[in-house]
């Protein structure tokens, strides 16, 4: 029960990201670390980092680390394009 994922960093590579402006998820994500060029209008990504990590902030969806630091990253058919360096 005490876990929120506080301290922990996440990174998602996933096939795209609708935005990294959803209320859900905007305080934990790490734009300092995120990929800018993943934002292409697609959802995957997006969904599967908001399981994780969507804040706990009153709406429906809470993820099961609320409070992690959170960095998205695009795949693409040559691979990632930047996250190597976090790796």
């Amino acid at each position: 029960n005490d876990y929120t994922g506080r301290g922990v960093i996440v990174s998602v590579v996933d096939n795209g990201w609708h935005s990294y402006a959803h209320p859900d998820l905007d305080a934990n994500i790490r734009m300092d670390l995120a990929d800018m060029g993943a934002v292409n209008g697609l959802d995957h990504g997006q969904n599967t980092i908001g399981l994780i990590g969507a804040e706990a902030n009153g709406s429906q969806t809470v993820g099961v680390a609320y409070n992690a630091d959170l960095v998205p990253e695009l795949w693409t058919t040559q691979g990632i394009t930047d996250a190597t360096a976090y790796a």
